[in-house]
């Protein structure tokens, strides 16, 4: 249970955090992406092995170990650590966002759509260099 919910408060201390910035990058949408499908192969990669998991076979635990941790590196290392259920369950979406300076963003937000041209208000949620940021709502 450590293993799932500790990550989760973690992640929540940062958005809440970040909600609360004064650290805000005004950009001027130029095109827009969904990646919400991202959930689906995150979701798969937990789901189904479990699905023949025998909790009593010593094999098989050892074996969903090292699937997990394999996934959780991959994860990690491929930015992927804001691809979390959870913010799907609690209404966020993900998009890569291209401003019209040509710079493109990975963008958590409630938003369902944006505009061409619209005005939004983003703070970075990581290392800027990462490039994932949260919509700040005005």
């Amino acid at each position: 249970m450590a293993i799932i919910i500790l990550p989760n408060i973690v992640l929540w201390a940062i958005i809440t955090e970040t909600l609360e910035t004064n650290n805000q990058l005004p950009i001027k949408i130029s095109q827009t992406k969904e990646m919400n499908h991202i959930y689906i192969g995150y979701l798969m990669s937990y789901v189904i092995p479990f699905l023949s998991f025998s909790f009593t076979d010593l094999f098989d635990i050892a074996a969903i170990l090292l699937l997990l941790t394999i996934v959780c590196f991959i994860y990690i290392n491929s930015n992927l650590f804001y691809v979390n259920v959870m913010l799907s369950i609690f209404g966020y979406n993900l998009f890569k966002i291209t401003d019209s300076e040509d710079n493109e963003y990975r963008l958590i937000t409630k938003s369902k759509n944006f505009v061409r041209n619209q005005e939004i208000q983003i703070s970075p949620v990581s290392d800027p260099s990462e490039k994932f940021y949260l919509e700040l709502k005005s």
